[in-house]
């Protein structure tokens, strides 16, 4: 009766080992495509996608910068061609009002004669009430409207002896003003002089503020060249373009021509002003130029962020693509073997502790196949000796590996096997980030647990081969 229980006893954990043997395989299947298939290809597109939103962030905080260098950069431009304007119109219209006031004064010393004109009477012509009322005949000659606002220019008053010298010329037959040299000087000092220290003064005071606006634009494009990459030749081009410009503004000056013709005409007094500023002009479209060239980058940069932004879209996609490959999988695992239901797939929970669950699988199947060694020697141990006992000592022998040399190279070679599965593994996914594991923990939690299992197991199939080979 003993014999009989202790042969069914072993019969049932042969047939236990037999059954853990086919679902070791099916076991270790289903992990290998979960690695390959699943595991691994969603953590190298979560690596692609971080690489991709990491770089599109990278690219749109240069592109940010970029914007806010030509924002300022066309800011002063703005400024110095404002102030320059504002300077040299000044100056235009100060010469104009002058020489206008200077036009309609002349005629009325004419008619005063040599005698009145050098005398009170054409001194008065020069005091701001006449030169008032000489502003409204020329209105009203030009039909235009009254404009409060607009001072008449204030002339110095002639010297008697040049306002007779006029009205002498005047009416002489040559009667050609500008042969009066002493006129040009009373002009080139009293005129244009003033109007000239003017302008300067004006730009003088322009420049303190062209001068700080320059200094934080110059940090701005300095703090941008260090992160600009490809773009940092452009930003350098655009920094030396506005340090151009400035070294030109802090460099103009007002100056009047050496000859007296330029200001016969307005059309002259417009050339003579502009050629003052043909070396501001020049600057300004150099750093137009190099505007141009910061703004190809910035476009550039936009759509490196659009390529981005739909690079991250297919690879979200496709990790999506997996999620949904994962739960088919847990479905298929439910068909294969009721034990299977309880596995719960989530790629984005399992990829990062991959290793840790190959380890833990192989442990457990380990685990369990020794067990079941441990019940068969725990039988064969029940059989008394004699034909049925001696046949399942080999049968045991048989499982335990046959022999002491033969079942060490079989558990040194699975335990290589499974310590490089787990290394690759970890390799494959390192990049993700576990909850709340390190990758450190991890590894060490893997091998802990997949050499300790193998231990057991050698250990169980060393006493069953004891066991079976003792005679």
């Amino acid at each position: 009766m003993a014999d009989d229980l202790a042969v069914q006893f072993f019969t049932a954990a042969k047939a236990q080992h037999e059954a853990s043997a086919k679902w070791h395989l099916i076991v270790l299947a289903v992990l290998a495509y979960f690695h390959l298939a699943l595991a691994g290809p969603f953590a190298g597109q979560s690596q692609e996608l971080a690489v991709i939103l990491h770089e599109r962030d990278q690219k749109r905080a240069f592109e940010e910068q970029l914007q806010d260098a030509l924002a300022h950069a066309s800011e002063f431009t703005n400024l110095v061609q404002a102030e320059i304007a504002n300077t040299s119109g000044a100056l235009r219209g100060e010469l104009v009002g002058a020489f206008a006031t200077l036009d309609a004064i002349v005629p009325q010393l004419i008619a005063l004669g040599p005698e009145r004109a050098g005398g009170d009477e054409g001194a008065r012509l020069f005091q701001p009430s006449a030169m008032s009322g000489i502003q409204q005949q020329q209105q009203q000659q030009q039909q235009a409207p009254p404009q409060p606002e607009t001072l008449t220019p204030t002339l110095a008053v002639m010297e008697p002896a040049l306002r007779a010298r006029l009205v002498e010329v005047a009416r002489s037959a040559n009667g050609d003003l500008r042969q009066v040299a002493e006129l040009t000087s009373y002009i080139s000092d009293f005129i244009v002089a003033p109007a000239i220290q003017n302008a300067n003064e004006a730009w003088a005071t322009d420049l303190q503020t062209i001068e700080s606006m320059a200094g934080e634009l110059d940090e701005r494009l300095r703090a941008a060249i260090g992160t600009a990459g490809s773009a940092a030749a452009q930003l350098n081009g655009l920094r030396e373009a506005v340090s151009k410009l400035l070294k030109n503004a802090l460099e103009l000056k007002f100056a009047a021509p050496s000859d007296t013709a330029w200001w016969s005409t307005i059309a002259g007094k417009d050339v003579s002003i502009q050629r003052m500023l043909e070396a501001m002009t020049e600057s300004i479209n150099q750093r137009r130029n190099a505007l141009k060239a910061v703004e190809s980058q910035v476009a550039e940069a936009a759509r490196a962020i659009e390529e981005s932004d739909q690079r991250a879209e297919e690879v979200t996609a496709e990790l999506a693509k997996l999620e949904q490959q994962a739960k088919e999988l847990q479905t298929q695992l439910g068909t294969i073997g009721e034990p299977l239901k309880v596995i719960s797939i989530r790629l984005s929970v399992l990829a990062p502790l991959l290793p840790l669950v190959i380890a833990l699988t192989i442990a457990a199947l380990s685990l369990w196949r020794a067990e079941g060694i441990r019940r068969m020697r725990f039988a064969a141990a029940q059989a008394p000796s004699g034909a049925d006992g001696d046949l399942l000592r080999r049968w045991l022998q048989n499982v335990a590996g046959g022999s002491a040399r033969v079942l060490a190279a079989r558990e040194i070679a699975i335990a290589g096997i499974a310590l490089a599965w787990v290394s690759a593994a970890q390799r494959a996914v390192h990049a993700l980030p576990a909850p709340q594991l390190s990758a450190f923990e991890i590894i060490g939690l893997a091998l802990a647990a997949l050499i300790g299992a193998r231990a057991y197991h050698w250990y169980q199939s060393g006493q069953a081969l004891g066991f079976a080979t003792r005679r």
